[in-house]
């Protein structure tokens, strides 16, 4: 996903919707969602006009997301305009000449990811953290186990082909990275095990594969809410 990277207190102040457009020397073609991420960088020396906010700042995270509707050449008319919009936000400086991302559809992340920001319009490649106990982190880490399961909620229906999973072992924090190859919907754990030799979800040939094994986890209840999700991986 497109990311822009945009020092504080400027990206808050779009986050919070107090500021709906950004300002750049250079013009893009880009329309569509993007991803809103703070620098490092703090323009301290503006913090106190918009005191009145009570703004959080978060230098170094993804802390929402925006769509990118327009690209505007800015002239002395629409700069104007600007300062009558919110004269507390734009009256700062004169962007004539500039051109003006025209944001809109803004959302503010609960939690905001840590995130190093870049120059320009980049691709963010979003990285997923799955826990595992120690057996199942050790056949995926041995190749054995391909396929991953989980309930399919609304935090696994935002996964894509491509994205990459860290898992971490809970008992030894060891971390290996995954990238993911196919994502298998199905609605619950007893179909997805009939579709897949119980090796790739993470039994030895000796043991029985069964699919309330996943019960421990998930219950019937949410399996029926929900579905279930098989996710292939690829270790990278």
């Amino acid at each position: 996903m497109k990311v822009l990277t945009i020092k504080e207190p400027w990206a808050s102040l779009i986050i919070n919707g107090y500021k709906g457009y950004e300002f750049r020397g250079w013009k893009t073609n880009y329309r569509g969602k993007i991803l809103i991420s703070t620098s490092k960088v703090i323009e301290k020396e503006v913090l106190d006009r918009f005191a009145c906010y009570n703004i959080c700042y978060n230098p170094g995270y993804i802390i929402g997301e925006a769509n990118l509707e327009d690209c505007i050449l800015v002239d002395e008319k629409f700069n104007k305009k600007l300062k009558k919009i919110n004269s507390r936000v734009y009256a700062g400086s004169n962007h004539t000449e500039k051109y003006a991302w025209k944001l809109n559809d803004i959302k503010k992340y609960e939690n905001p990811i840590p995130c190093k920001g870049k120059l320009g319009l980049w691709n963010y490649e979003e990285e997923v953290m799955l826990h595992l106990d120690d057996k199942p982190f050790n056949s995926i880490k041995n190749g054995t186990k391909t396929i991953e399961m989980r309930l399919n909620d609304e935090k696994r229906r935002k996964l894509k082909v491509n994205d990459i999973i860290e898992f971490e072992n809970r008992k030894t924090k060891e971390i290996i990275r995954a990238k993911i190859i196919k994502l298998y919907i199905f609605k619950n754990f007893e179909e997805l095990y009939n579709n897949f030799d119980k090796e790739k979800l993470g039994y030895s040939s000796n043991e029985e594969a069964n699919s309330k094994d996943m019960e421990i986890y998930y219950s019937k209840e949410n399996q029926e809410k929900y579905g279930v999700v098989g996710i292939e991986i690829s270790l990278i």
